[in-house]
């Protein structure tokens, strides 16, 4: 009597169920990776524009010629640059921000933060595109990262703030994660031409 419910056709039949009940688990999970590696991909996107940026304010002054005065072209067109790498990747400029800040600093210490002013969305010592957002970084926050033995420098700073809109929109992914996302990528690198200079 038991060999007959142990037949392949049983055997099939139970594969079958077996499937039917772990389909959507695995759809689900499917669905997911998916929709993460669209984010992980607008993530790199945004995190080269950062770094191109940073590259290109890293040989560049932000101050106006022969003065300390900020310079407005020089974080324009660093964050102009953001967009160009990033495209076609495109920045809201309700949502999103591009965020610049130069920081002076000698014996491990933060002792200045450039621009210090250029006029609504920035706030003295960041350059705020649209001012959606602020420095995730504090001066401290920056002096914690230096070496305290190193000699004085200039650092850069470049945040990318971007709401990613997830592609599927689905219910079981949307129930456990925000929608949008909110993304914060940031480039540091060095930057001479606000490297402290000493007093006579």
């Amino acid at each position: 009597m038991l060999e007959k419910f142990r037949s392949p056709k049983f055997k099939k039949a139970q594969s079958f169920v077996e499937l039917a009940l772990l389909m959507p688990i695995l759809l689900m999970m499917f669905s997911g990776l998916i929709e993460f590696g669209f984010l992980l991909n607008r993530y790199l996107d945004l995190l080269d524009g950062s770094r191109e940026a940073a590259r290109f304010a890293s040989d560049a002054s932000p101050f106006l010629p022969n003065t300390y005065t900020d310079d407005p072209s020089f974080y324009n067109n660093a964050a102009t640059l953001v967009d160009q790498t990033i495209a076609p990747i495109t920045l809201n400029s309700s949502t999103d921000d591009v965020i610049i800040s130069a920081f002076g600093v000698g014996g491990g210490q933060v002792l200045s933060r450039f621009p210090n002013t250029l006029g609504s969305p920035s706030i003295s010592g960041q350059y705020r595109r649209w001012g959606n957002h602020t420095s995730e970084f504090s001066n401290a926050d920056i002096q914690g990262r230096l070496v305290s033995s190193a000699p004085g420098t200039g650092v850069i700073l470049v945040e990318v703030f971007y709401a990613y809109d997830q592609v599927l929109k689905l219910p079981w992914i949307t129930a456990f994660v925000p929608d949008p996302i909110q993304v914060h990528v940031y480039s540091i690198m060095p930057l001479v031409s606000v490297e402290p200079t000493p007093t006579p």
